[in-house]
């Protein structure tokens, strides 16, 4: 009886392998009804390969006799086996064989159990496939059972906190804590399960870990609770290292400002030409704006003859790579927006991405106009000119009468030569007695350079998909964004103007505004610049679940009017539960063995059991593929067809039941050798949803008068020798008997346990309620337990508790009634199942896109993460091929790689990271990712392909923009130095070393700024810092200063000094300065001065034009001569001051100048006639001397003396 009840499979067969019994597990598992069943030889639940030697096995092992089971690889021993059910379908068993003699009858069996192993097979593949998944995650993964104990420690956590995961697993997740956080989580863990209270749990907050070196470092902590029905919690934890953020974050913020404060024209391009980046100095020399240069081709900046061929330039460059303007500084006339020419010197420099990405190269250009530098240098070259030709005396002295010019016609006034005087005081040239001579001095004033700032900010409100609202200082809703809009239900204009209070729950709401006003007062801040959980209200008055970030905006004004709060606010009610699959359900419940025969509807054998064999005499072969008829006397085989038929019919009418048909009788049956037999039959249907429902029958044959002792031996056997715990107990509990498997599993012997009551397997809750239990149903018949699969609890011998299933079976035998239990322990399967649990949920959270794909390229598996990257729901995905996912070539040729490695097992892309890859979403768009592939194989089972793909487009973006923001900065001609809030060098550019005369970033880097400094400044400047910090008033940020600095010699010399503070998000500050050499820019400046003063003092008049002969200075001297005014003249050509026969050839004569180079007024005095503006000639000696200006630009110097 019991192991008719079993629901593991039992079969029993004779020495010839035929089937003699199975039980109804068996025909379910194999599909082949009990009277087929026992038709079989057990070959025929073989693989081919094995079965064709079976009968050998059997034939040598009865020819050894009594001692062939000491010498068996099979009997007693549990083997792991392949079977084949009905359908041809294979599936992997554990199987334990037992001998059975009976030494009355000389009779020999083997009782087989048989337990299939499918379900633990595939979840044990699916944690070996998500073990492999975890492991690829670029984010360490750690998780921890609800008492902190690691229970799985990732790659990638093992390579951030030092640890191997042997090293951790089982211990306290405290260890990965610093001290201070370690000795308080006991208590945090206590707390929550309190109070569900989640203040880490279901966010992503900012913590510090520790390695194993006890270095701290910080970490980006997100952790996700798992809660299984009946089950304690499992947490799982991503630990990002972001040690990274800071420096990155002050690098990009650092690199940006440098672009954007540059007061040197920055213009980036792509490799085609077309306008990239065009910063606010671009604008202020070419008179674009920025939205009318980006996208545009940078010939709108050249002039035509540069423009015609330049985009041909780029095409030959992007072939050849050789240089003729990249990495040079070239000198070149450009365009303004209006058409005017302007000097410029070009310096380009090629940015080249790390990824290699030949269609992200750009290059970056400094732009310097050079209009104001030349105006400066041809006025030097004029005061030059002037000084050497002039019949006027030129003294120019400084402030302390130092003599610093002195020209030839003052050498032959006074008679001292230039060296006699110039460095020595001009008293030398003067009475003792005060001198009456009035000395002009020039105004020296220095220009002062416009300051350039402006913050880049990439946020676009609207495009956010997050909700994003804007309240005033008082609460009224200023911005409202579309995702708002989406989430809270109110349009944009319901919602501005607003108190955020209707966003709020009435709890909340109430004390809003007066927070609002207390935080104006006090700025103690509770929830600003922090993450908070709460639940807010839409528009329809249903509470959403929300997460709000909230920044303070303080205008750079000040004015706390303007003061306004931004806050982010994410959408929490639509976070999914965390699949739970892998979760095995199956109930291994008895072990027993009967001959079974499954049939369909049609009456074909599907299966035949050994015991059938054994009984009819017909092999497996024989039967399996016929109609169950040949089993039956002729007078029931052909009535037959017909009780099947009947019986569809009657049953098609009432297929919504739930529960199997069983029918049990006394029949006949026909043996191979004609003679019929009494045989007691049990039928059960067993239907599966969508499939044609089968019989599973077993017989047993009544006809031997050992039938008893067999039935005796068989049941002992499958007792004692089944590998699940079989306990028996009587109706008020007492245990009657207790197998071997349930010795080992509870720890006690028989002796121990039988004899008392069963509730000493249990734990305390359960046991003292379990007497009742039994009471109540012996009273009422209500089942609760009894014919059904139960996951309980039980208790070992030792106290230590196990989960189980029990499934327990009364049994009636005429005035015996007691109850059989099949206890499975499911220690192990629980491990797979958390194990399960653990790695799917990490696999939802992951951020890496995770694919899995069989051998032949069909996806198995496609992440949460990787149906946001390609835009794919999974159900689109799974199921077919990855070429879906790929751009050409790779989409024709992917099959081919797979065969390729199938067939010769060479590693091109499987085990390691292959980067700058291509990938396709759904709508068709491709994108630059990087592709890390790893193999499972499992004996068994067909192997698979698990692939990370990690979007790397903003990467790829980054790295150029990083690159633009760093050429620009190293290739500015302005010395550039950044430090931190204690004076530490955090960078310092080629013009800044240069400036200072150090030779490499190393010499200055993390050193204090206070070493460029004179040593009476740079004592004070810690305590200048440390004032700034502590009272916020700027004396240089924000403004231009002179300053001394000091040199690497000690050489000191005058600088002007632009100071700008950066804000990073952590709270620190850095200092940004651009510094000027002023002293080049000061002489200039005073040899402009000393020119104009020149032309403004000498009496002869003075004529300069260019090399197209436009006038460019008419000095006063020249007014008078020819009644002109200045500004009649300049910008016109000097013709206007010849007669016509001069005039009409004057072009002629400068361009054979230009063409011949020989000099006939140049360099000489000639005497000529000139035109006044009333048309009277005016005879003049005319002496003219030629200049060059910086970039070859000639100009005409003339003095024109009236004869």
């Amino acid at each position: 009886m019991i192991r008719d009840l079993s629901t593991i499979p039992i079969l029993i067969i004779d020495r010839l392998g035929d089937l003699t019994y199975v039980n109804d597990a068996f025909c379910s598992e194999f599909q082949y009804p009990r009277e087929e069943a026992l038709t079989l030889n057990v070959k025929q639940l073989m693989p081919e390969h094995i079965a064709v030697n079976h009968d050998g096995y059997l034939a040598a092992y009865v020819a050894r006799g009594k001692d062939a089971a000491l010498a068996s690889t099979i009997v007693n021993q549990i083997r792991r086996l392949i079977a084949v059910r009905k359908d041809k379908s294979q599936v992997e068993v554990e199987a334990k064989v037992a001998e059975i003699r009976s030494e009355r009858s000389g009779t020999l069996q083997f009782v087989g159990f048989v337990r299939n192993l499918g379900t633990q097979l595939q979840l044990e593949q699916a944690n070996i496939t998500i073990d492999t998944i975890t492991n690829l995650s670029l984010v360490p993964i750690v998780a921890m059972d609800h008492r902190g104990i690691v229970i799985k420690f990732s790659g990638a956590a093992e390579r951030s906190f030092g640890y191997t995961s042997t090293e951790v697993l089982g211990n306290n997740i405290k260890m990965l804590m610093p001290e201070e956080i370690a000795e308080k989580h006991d208590g945090f863990l206590r707390t929550y399960f309190k109070t569900r209270l989640k203040t880490v749990v279901g966010t992503t907050v900012r913590q510090e870990g520790r390695r194993k070196n006890g270095t701290r470092f910080p970490l980006e902590l997100a952790v996700r609770e798992i809660v299984k029905q009946g089950q304690n919690p499992l947490f799982i934890g991503y630990c990002r290292d972001a040690s990274e953020d800071t420096a990155l974050e002050r690098a990009m913020q650092l690199s940006n400002l440098v672009t954007a404060l540059c007061p040197i024209p920055i213009v980036v391009i792509s490799r085609t030409g077309a306008i990239q980046t065009f910063n606010v100095a671009a604008c202020d020399t070419f008179g674009y704006t920025k939205e009318e240069a980006l996208g545009q081709d940078i010939n709108i900046l050249m002039m035509d003859d540069e423009a015609a061929y330049h985009t041909k330039y780029l095409k030959t460059y992007a072939k050849t790579k050789i240089k003729s303007a990249i990495d040079s500084v070239k000198m070149r006339q450009a365009k303004r927006k209006d058409g005017q020419p302007i000097s410029v010197e070009v310096s380009v420099k090629e940015i080249i991405p790390s990824s290699g990405d030949e269609r992200h190269v750009c290059y970056l250009g400094f732009i310097r106009d050079l209009s104001a530098v030349q105006e400066l240098e041809q006025a030097g070259m004029v005061n030059d000119t002037i000084a050497s030709i002039s019949a006027v005396p030129l003294i120019v002295i400084n402030m302390q009468g130092i003599v610093s010019r002195f020209s030839h016609s003052a050498e032959t006034v006074f008679g001292f030569s230039a060296n006699d005087v110039i460095g020595r005081n001009v008293k030398m040239l003067m009475p003792q007695a005060k001198s009456t001579i009035h000395w002009l001095l020039p105004d020296a004033s220095e220009d002062t350079a416009l300051e350039r700032a402006m913050q880049l900010s990439n946020l676009v409100t609207a495009l956010c998909p997050i909700p994003i609202v804007v309240i005033s200082r008082t609460g009224a809703i200023q911005t409202f964004n579309v995702a708002a809009c989406d989430t809270f239900g109110y349009t944009k204009e319901e919602a501005l103007g607003q108190d955020i209070n209707i966003l709020m729950m009435d709890d909340e709401a109430a004390y809003h505004t007066k927070y609002l006003k207390t935080y104006a007062k006090t700025k103690i801040k509770s929830a600003i610049d922090s993450v908070k959980m709460r639940q807010a209200k839409r528009k329809d008055g249903q509470p959403i679940s929300v997460e709000v970030s909230v920044k303070e905006i303080i205008p750079s004004s000040g004015d706390e009017r303007h003061v306004c709060y931004l806050g982010f606010i994410r959408d929490l009610s639509a976070v999914q539960e965390l699949e739970q699959a892998g979760m095995v359900n199956d109930t291994i419940a008895s072990i027993s063995a009967v001959p079974l025969i499954v049939i369909n509807m049609q009456g074909i054998v599907s299966r035949f059991s050994h015991s059938a064999e054994t009984v009819f005499g017909f092999s497996a072969n024989d039967v399996i593929g016929r109609n169950v008829k040949m089993l039956m006397p002729q007078v029931i085989a052909d009535n037959h067809d017909g009780f099947l038929q009947a019986y569809r019919k009657r049953m098609k009418g009432n297929m919504e039941r739930d529960t199997d048909v069983t029918i049990e009788r006394v029949v006949r049956g026909r043996r191979r050798t004609g003679e019929e037999f009494p045989a007691e039959l049990t039928i059960r249907e067993v239907r599966k949803q969508g499939q044609e429902s089968m019989f599973v029958g077993y017989l047993r044959d009544m006809s031997s008068r050992y039938e008893i002792i067999r039935r005796k031996l068989v049941t002992e056997a499958s007792v004692e020798l089944c590998s699940s715990p079989i306990i028996s107990m009587s109706t008020t509990g007492i245990v009657r008997s207790f197998n071997e498997a349930a010795e080992d599993c509870f720890g006690y012997t028989k002796n121990e346990i039988i004899g008392t009551n069963i509730k000493i397997l249990m734990p305390r809750k359960t046991a003292e309620h379990h007497d009742q239990f039994l009471a109540n149903y012996l009273k009422t018949g209500v089942k609760n337990v009894v014919d059904r699969n139960r996951d309980v609890m039980a208790k070992r011998k030792n106290g230590k508790r196990f989960a189980a299933v029990i499934s327990v079976r009364e049994v009636i035998e005429g005035d015996d009634h007691f109850y059989v239990g099949y206890v499975m322990d499911r220690s192990s399967v629980a491990a797979l199942e958390q194990a399960s649990l653990v790695n799917d949920a990490i696999i939802s959270m992951t951020t890496t896109s995770v694919i899995a794909i069989d051998e032949m390229g069909t996806v198995t598996r496609f992440s949460p993460a990787a149906e946001q990257l390609f835009g794919y729901r999974a159900a689109e995905v799974i199921g077919f091929n990855i070429m879906m996912l790929m751009p050409e070539p790779h989409r024709t040729n992917h099959d081919g790689y797979l065969e390729n490695y199938r067939r010769t097992g060479m590693k091109k892309v499987i085990g390691k990271t292959t980067k700058n890859l291509k990938g396709v979403r759904k709508d068709n768009s491709e994108f630059n990712c990087e592709l890390t592939v790893t193999e499972i194989s499992i004996e068994g089972i067909e192997r698979s392909f698990v692939a990370a793909v990690q979007d790397i487009t903003e990467r790829v973006a980054q790295q150029a923009e990083t690159a633009v923001a760093k050429a620009s900065e190293e290739m500015s001609t302005r010395a550039l130095i950044a430090i931190d809030e204690v004076g530490s060098i955090l960078r310092c550019n080629a013009s800044a070393l240069s400036l200072f005369g150090y030779d490499s970033a190393a010499d200055v880097h993390m050193k204090n700024v206070k070493m460029l400094m004179p040593e009476e400044i740079a004592v004070n400047h810690d305590g200048y810092l440390a004032k700034y910090k502590e009272t916020g008033i700027k004396k240089i940020i924000d403004s231009s200063r002179m300053v001394i600095g000091c040199a690497k010699g000690g050489r000191r010399f005058e600088v002007e000094v632009h100071v700008k503070e950066v804000k990073l998000s952590n709270g620190t500050s850095l200092y940004l300065g651009y510094l000027d050499d002023v002293s080049t820019k000061k002489e200039i400046s005073i040899a402009a001065c000393l020119a104009e003063s020149v032309m403004a003092l000498i009496p002869a008049p003075l004529i300069i034009m260019n090399a197209k002969g436009i006038v460019t200075h008419f000095n006063s001297s020249a007014e008078r001569v020819f009644e002109f005014t200045s500004s009649q003249v300049v910008g016109r050509n000097v013709k206007l001051l010849m007669p016509p026969e001069i005039s009409k050839v004057h072009d002629e004569y400068l361009a054979r100048y230009f063409r011949t180079g020989e000099k006939h007024i140049i360099d000489s005095l000639r005497d000529v006639e000139g035109e006044t503006k009333t048309g009277q000639r005016v005879k003049l000696r005319v002496s003219v001397r030629e200049i060059q200006r910086q970039g070859n630009e000639v100009m005409f110097v003339g003095f024109c003396q009236p004869i």
